[in-house]
């Protein structure tokens, strides 16, 4: 009897305990389904339409752990509130077949960032990618640039190779070891608003002429170790007019590489562009370039350091009558000639092409403040041309009818002159008295081929041997008055410093009246004419009155069988010839 009893307590004990695991094992199933998932550990290239999803609501925890580089081949979609945490030196790449579309939400961002939150940790996000549906938007990177991207993308939080295209907006980049974002020569920026970039060590963001006119002004870019948006060398054609801003924050354009402007380029909304050694601004035949300020928020091209002939200045190619400078201050240009004609200078015309510059500074150039090879001025006005290692201006004879006599020309250039170039006078005009008696420089001959008015006051300075001729079918009015004459001295003022006027003219319109003419008489005229201050040839037409002849290194004035010559009320003194010959 005990034998049985024993065996029927143990059998009820082992009863008992099975019933007792049964109901650990489902207390313990219970408990697994409330607990949280594991992180995602990615390491694999995502080769087909993947997604993302937010699997922690803490945002302190990362839903996906990338533990090696890996590509994305197909379209990878990420949900708003997810992180994404990379291991050291990994690499998240869209590859051609691929897209990224991550779209967070103004309280849920997605977060890119590194397993450990120093800069340069992992290497970032790079498109390869041609896909339009490549989105960043509320989207935040950070602690990127641990190594060079390559393929011309240096270290970046976030990379955009050539010809790839992306929309970013409402983003943040930040503690990238280099850019925040680098964009190679024609990646495209599809859509571009209301980013951030903060703490990064190189510029926050980088890209080329054509996409930096796809940014917008309400982007910010400051407490970066550089605090300037870079534009890389790069040219901009595009079938319409294009608009480079400045940013509300006032960040400056940094331009480390020549750009040339092959369509229409508009610069505007107080833009600052500051321009690395030697570095140009090119405006081609097929391009034109708009230069749009204001009075209180104006355009600045500068160096970017700020010293005399820093940067090469900008060059028009372009005859376009739309080329304009307004409202804008450009000066530390001049490091090296354009050539074709063309010296050091802030600004370059070359020959027949157009530029209008009004409400302008051009200033602290290693050259000219500006130089114009026979360029056309469509419009001159309340400029100032100061502090250049040249003149501040050089012109030819035809684009000077269009200076303003309100214009300053006359503080601390090399010579406060503005300099006329050897040149054909082709087109009827008046050349105006300069402000503060600035004088005309002519640093070669004068040929007048058309009617010339040179008003009261006006002053000009000749080069050694250089003078003024009037051919048959020019004429030559000069309208001083008393007290405001008219002045045509030597650069050097000494008898023999310069040619003299001499007339071939028979226009009725050759009148001299109140002019001060001295030091001519460098050389004999020839065809007869010997050296003279004024000299009017067989059978050619010329009235002096009122005027003031005097040191010439040879006659005052010298008439040779003209057809029609008076002279009256004028004073003469010191011509080595003598006052008048042939009267």
């Amino acid at each position: 009897m005990q034998s049985r009893f024993k065996l029927f307590n143990l059998l009820m004990m082992m009863l008992l305990l099975t019933a007792a695991c049964e109901i650990i094992e489902e207390e313990d199933d219970i408990v697994d389904d409330d607990l949280p998932e594991e992180n995602q550990s990615i390491s694999a290239n995502i080769t087909e339409d993947t997604q993302w999803p937010d699997v922690f609501e803490d945002p302190n925890v990362p839903d996906y752990r990338v533990s090696r580089s890996i590509s994305v081949n197909a379209q990878l979609t990420i949900e708003p509130g997810v992180i994404v945490e990379f291991a050291n030196d990994a690499q998240l790449s869209i590859n051609t077949e691929g897209s990224l579309i991550a779209q967070g939400a103004p309280e849920d961002s997605i977060i890119f960032t590194g397993a450990t939150k120093s800069p340069g940790f992992w290497q970032g996000i790079v498109f390869y990618s041609p896909n339009a549906n490549n989105t960043l938007s509320y989207v935040r990177v950070s602690y990127g640039g641990s190594s060079a991207i390559g393929y011309g993308i240096p270290k970046v939080n976030l990379g955009i190779d050539n010809g790839e295209k992306v929309s970013i907006s409402n983003s943040k980049f930040s503690f990238s070891d280099g850019y925040g974002i680098f964009i190679d020569n024609d990646g495209e920026l599809l859509n571009f608003s209301q980013n951030s970039f903060e703490h990064n060590n190189d510029h926050p963001l980088a890209l080329d002429l054509l996409q930096a006119t796809n940014l917008d002004m309400e982007s910010t870019f400051s407490n970066n170790s550089i605090e300037k948006v870079e534009i890389i060398g790069s040219g901009v054609s595009s079938s319409s007019e294009v608009n480079l801003r400045g940013f509300n924050d006032g960040t400056p354009y940094f331009v480390s590489g020549g750009l040339t402007v092959n369509s229409g380029l508009k610069i505007s909304n107080g833009a600052m562009l500051r321009f690395d050694s030697d570095v140009a601004l090119t405006v081609n035949s097929e391009g034109y370039l708009i230069v749009e300020g204001t009075e209180t928020e104006k355009i600045i091209f500068t160096g970017d350091t700020e010293t005399s002939g820093f940067w090469k200045g900008i060059v028009f190619y372009s005859n376009d009558i739309k080329n304009s400078i307004d409202q804008a201050n450009i000066g530390y240009g001049g490091s090296s000639s354009f050539g074709y004609g063309m010296d050091k200078a802030n600004v370059c015309v070359d020959n027949d092409e157009k530029i209008s510059i009004t409400n302008t500074e051009i200033h602290s150039s290693g050259g000219y403040g500006m130089y114009m090879d026979y360029g056309e001025l469509t419009g001159f006005s309340n400029n100032v041309l100061r502090d250049n290692e040249f003149n501040p201006l050089a012109l030819d004879l035809n684009a000077a009818t269009m200076l303003d006599a309100t214009s300053d020309f006359n503080s601390g250039n090399g010579d406060n002159s503005v300099e006329l170039l050897s040149s054909n006078f082709e087109e009827a005009g008046v050349i105006k008295a300069l402000s503060n008696n600035t004088p005309y420089y002519a640093s070669g001959n004068l040929s007048i081929n058309a009617d010339m008015e040179i008003e009261a006051g006006a002053n000009f300075e000749f080069g050694s041997d250089y003078g003024i001729v009037v051919n048959n079918d020019g004429s030559l009015t000069v309208s001083g008055v008393s007290g405001n004459e008219v002045s045509f001295t030597g650069k050097t003022k000494v008898p023999g410093a310069w040619s003299g006027i001499v007339f071939y003219s028979n226009n009725v319109k050759n009148v001299i009246d109140y002019a001060i003419i001295r030091h001519g008489g460098s050389s004999d005229i020839g065809y007869g004419m010997p050296k003279v201050n004024i000299s009017v040839d067989n059978n050619e037409r010329l009235t002096v009155t009122n005027s003031e002849i005097t040191d010439s290194a040879g006659w005052g004035i010298y008439n040779d069988n003209a057809n029609s010559f008076s002279e009256s009320n004028n004073s003469f003194n010191n011509n080595a010839a003598g006052n008048v010959y042939g009267n």
